[in-house]
This record gives C-alpha cells, structure tokens and sequence, in this order.
C-alpha cells in the first residue's frame, strides 16, 4: 500500500525535479535506517533495572486504567513535505492494524487524501 502511494508522487512529480526527489527520499531513508539502527543497539543493551522482566512485574491492573487519547488517522494532500510523517502514521495506524481488512485499509487511504493525493488514487479498486 505504501509503495503504490510513493509510486503516485513519483509518478506526478515533474522531471526536472525527479532527481532531487529521489536523493532526498533515498536521504530520509538512510537517516531512518541509522535511526532505527541505534535505537535496537540501545534496546539490546542489558541493563537489570530497565529489563523486560521488571517491567512485565508492573501491577497490570494500574496500567489497565490508563486512558490513552484516540489517534486520528492522518491526512495526505500530496505535498512530498507532508509524505514521510503522513506514510509513518498511516502504516502505524492502518496498515499494521491486523483487524482491518485490506479493502477497508485503501477505504481510510481515500478517506485520508485530499487534493492531489486523493486524485491520484480515486479510481483505485481492491
């Protein structure tokens, strides 16, 4: 689902500009790539007082009483500035989500466009 909506914006960016679109998406992925590098480094380091283990002693019914606010899926209006934090939050929220079928993850992808992103997919079946 991701690829076909970077395929879109690939697809209607203009050809003098191809070019540095596609250093600055291959940029932004290397600098997550490093970003996630470091963050497993810093997950796997062993340290006894933050350990999976004293965390899951946590009392579960205090932790079930808390109340997180409901996210909103984000919206997308084409615009490449906008495409990384709307790609991350939207594969966070929709597509990652197992309880939601795959006709109903491009139904909250039309629902979610606007303007120029939601021309390019308008016609999209599954």
């Amino acid at each position: 689902m991701t690829k076909l909506l970077f395929d879109s914006i690939f697809v209607t960016c203009k050809l003098e500009e191809l070019d540095d679109f596609i250093k600055e998406k291959e940029t932004i992925e290397d600098s997550i790539d490093e970003l996630r590098l470091n963050v497993n480094r810093k997950m796997n380091i062993t340290d006894p007082e933050h350990s999976i283990s004293s965390v899951s002693s946590c009392n579960a019914s205090v932790l079930s009483e808390v109340k997180l606010p409901t996210l909103s899926v984000p919206t997308f209006n084409g615009k490449i500035e906008n495409w990384i934090m709307f790609k991350d939050m939207f594969v966070a929220s929709v597509i990652e989500n197992k309880s939601i079928s795959n006709s109903m993850k491009l139904q909250y992808l039309k629902a979610s466009c606007r303007d120029e992103a939601l021309r390019v997919i308008r016609s999209i079946y599954f």
